[in-house]
């Protein structure tokens, strides 16, 4: 039983708790609704007389209003700031108001709009189509003449997904291979052509054309568009897709944000990790000078010179001397393991969104920072059989391996964009995209290789590799409406950037033999008599690229027969040159005749600088071929021409062709370019392209779709450089 006492308590504490939900619903509804307003009447100059649908839209946005029956206007909700707002209504002359938005106030702005004086022909409502959200990419892909896919950021905000490569995946017929590459229609991804903000994509890879997909974060993405079908507007060089990834642009507030994510793997995070020692600045991406080339390493001709012990005795001794002090200005040590703990993953991003007003101008800036860490561990089972025994019927492997593979990645990415709009939505834009990636991976390998001999090898290999790639892509464009907005002209140049640098991948290797001191079998550290950098030694590779690519793109609608049809023509160039170096150094034995070094030692005790000497023990080489370096070069110039044909209202032909003149010089790769010339090529291809749709009804489609296209080689492909890929346990060629 509930006595009164009690009761008026709980009367009391009822009344509070009302209070205070009251007041914290005050509050925030105060908190939150400090945006200002605009309102006023839209009436004709002349007459005044109100004028009803008028629009006002506030200038580089989607977000505006319409003048009611009265001719009133209520345009809320607006940030506090300094605003551009266009009034517009037909036959009547746009006018832009400079407007300042105060904090919980309403500004009252009252136009009177001029009528035009020319007589309109034809009457278009000009807007800026949005393409980051989910009704419009639909709408995008329904109204338009090409087979296409798309995911927009609005479905990319929705997911947990951190970078582009999860975002792609959820696309229909895509498949992501390596976390990173795009598979389409099941072509690999050197059959797809990948265009960043509407430019060549610079490649992230030295050894195929591929686009590394995981270099973007989801929330730096506006869309992303993969078509499927040629087109005359589109490159030629695909046969997968043509994947369009546009970054963000557009700045409606004034904003700032941080986000930050920790991450715990249930298989990696804490566990027991192997690396190596490395530099200061391995958590940024960057190698801060300890893996380069010591300073008294001669060039690669020299280098081998070195070797030749032709000469007098004083000679050969000068060359032993200074080969010695090579040997011992590397840091030996980075061959060691370093056993740790696998720290957690982490991820932060810093943005900033600015826009502002000058006279009727508008700018937009958006600035993003990114960075992320992951650290992975995976246990791997890697074999290859030869045919199956015919008589026993069993398995005839080739090698099995157990890889351990430790993989620290980072990735510190910055979007810089500006978008300066003026007059009737004509727009410039500056897009700045810099990535510097790291991935650095120690694999620890075991098992037997059955190719060597007649008895297995059985081995234990380890290799080190620290790879660093920086990566910058830029574009400024511009678009215009002209001819009272029927014409559109778009200009764009584009650069590109990529620095793949692999300093100092060591490789080492034990085969398991017979020791006569402990009379046992043991692993034993394999020391060449010549250099071999695939067994033990250091490869340094070092590929640069630049792209360049200029477009002009003009639309042309024109009224015939009571239709219309759009008539698009174009003009391209692109220009490709890549430098590739590569230095093979290894360790091997001084004198093969007088080798003295006992190679059943760990690596610890072998590498010390005092066994690095003539004649008895350990000495760097480096093995030298005019095609370990090349550099190549190409030009592609193109245009097109197409058609947009409304045969009937359910049936729409667009179609075109489009040429492309194709240059490429290879050379660098010669020991002697007199003897041996640069290998050129070059080319005039046509491709024709034909897309058909048939509106069944206003909901469903059927659009069918024929188009010629190409896969020319890439560099990699073509050069003679020959690569052993200690993963894949396989020599990569040209």
């Amino acid at each position: 039983m509930i006595k009164h006492k009690d009761f008026q308590v709980f009367k009391i504490n009822y009344h509070y708790l009302k209070f205070i939900l009251f007041y914290f619903c005050f509050v925030n509804t105060y908190l939150f609704s400090q945006n200002g307003s605009i309102s006023g009447k839209i009436a004709d100059a002349k007459t005044g007389e109100e004028l009803i649908g008028a629009t006002i839209v506030i200038q580089g946005t989607t977000k505006g209003t319409i003048s009611d029956l009265s001719g009133n206007y209520l345009l809320d909700d607006i940030v506090p700031g300094v605003y551009n707002i266009v009034y517009s209504f037909v036959s009547y002359n746009t006018i832009i108001q400079k407007v300042v938005i105060e904090k919980n106030k309403v500004t009252e702005i009252n136009v009177n709009l001029v009528p035009a004086t020319v007589e309109l022909s034809e009457v278009k409502v000009i807007a800026r189509k949005r393409m980051d959200t989910e009704v419009s990419m639909i709408s995008s892909i329904k109204s338009g003449n090409l087979i296409v896919n798309g995911i927009s950021f609005q479905q990319i905000s929705r997911s947990m997904d951190k970078d582009a490569a999860e975002v792609i995946r959820r696309v229909p017929g895509i498949t992501i291979t390596d976390n990173k590459f795009v598979i389409v229609r099941g072509l690999s991804e050197r059959f797809n052509t990948v265009l960043l903000n509407g430019s060549v994509a610079p490649s992230f890879e030295s050894d195929k054309r591929a686009f590394a997909f995981d270099a973007i974060p989801s929330n730096m993405i506006d869309n992303i568009l993969i078509y499927k079908s040629p087109a005359p507007e589109l490159p030629a060089d695909f046969a997968g897709a043509a994947i369009n990834v546009m970054t963000k642009n557009t700045v409606d507030v004034n904003n700032y944000y941080i986000n930050y994510s920790f991450g715990y793997n249930l298989e990696t995070t804490f566990r027991e990790y192997y690396t190596y020692e490395g530099g200061k600045y391995d958590w940024l991406g960057f190698d801060d000078g300890t893996r380069k080339l010591p300073a008294s390493f001669p060039a690669s001709k020299e280098m081998v010179s070195l070797f030749d012990f032709s000469g007098t005795t004083e000679e050969n001794n000068i060359k032993k001397a200074r080969l010695e002090t090579i040997s011992k200005s590397f840091n030996n040590e980075s061959f060691y393991l370093k056993k740790t703990k696998a720290n957690p993953n982490h991820s932060v991003l810093l943005g900033i969104n600015r826009r502002f007003v000058t006279g009727n101008i508008t700018f937009g800036n958006l600035t993003a920072l990114n960075y992320s860490y992951t650290t992975d561990i995976n246990y791997i089972k890697k074999a290859e059989y030869k045919l199956i025994d015919p008589l026993t019927y069993k398995e005839n492997p080739a090698y099995e391996f157990h890889d351990d593979v430790y993989k620290t990645n980072t990735r510190l990415g910055l979007l810089h964009n500006w978008l300066i709009i003026f007059g009737n939505n004509q727009r410039i834009e500056f897009r700045n995209y810099l990535a510097q990636l790291s991935n650095n991976r120690t694999i620890l390998r075991s098992g037997e290789n059955y190719y060597i001999g007649s008895e297995p090898d059985t081995l234990l290999g380890r290799e080190m590799n620290f790879n660093s790639r920086s990566i910058y892509s830029g574009q400024l464009a511009a678009y215009f409406d002209l001819n009272k907005t029927h014409t559109k002209i778009e200009l764009q140049a584009g650069y590109g950037y990529t620095l793949n640098n692999n300093p100092d991948i060591k490789r080492i290797r034990y085969s398991k033999q017979y020791n006569p001191l402990t009379e046992a079998r043991e692993y034993r550290l394999i020391i060449p008599t010549s250099v071999v950098p695939y067994e033990t030694g250091r490869l340094y590779l070092r590929l640069e690229e630049n792209l360049f690519n200029y477009t002009f793109n003009l639309k042309q609608p024109l009224l015939i027969a009571e239709r219309t049809f759009l008539f698009k023509a174009g003009l391209s160039y692109e220009k490709k040159n890549r430098d590739f170096n590569s230095r093979n150094i290894g360790i091997r034995q001084a004198r093969s005749n007088s080798f003295r070094l006992n190679t059943f030692l760990p690596v610890e005790e072998l590498f010390k600088d005092s066994n690095f000497y003539f004649n008895e023990g350990l000495i760097y080489g480096e093995s030298y071929n005019a095609s370990n370096s090349y550099i190549i070069s190409v030009d592609v110039f193109a245009y097109y021409v197409s058609a947009e044909i409304p045969v009937t209202k359910k049936f729409i032909l667009y179609g075109g062709v489009r040429s492309e003149l194709y240059k490429r010089i290879l050379s660098g790769f010669q020991e002697n370019p007199d003897l041996v010339p640069d290998i050129t090529f070059d080319t005039i291809d046509f491709f024709p392209s034909v897309n058909v749709t048939y509106k069944i009804n206003e909901k469903h489609q059927f659009r069918l779709s024929y188009g010629k296209t190409i896969n020319r080689p890439e560099f990699r492909e073509i050069v003679p450089y020959a690569f052993v890929d200690f993963q894949r346990f396989a020599t990569v060629y040209g």
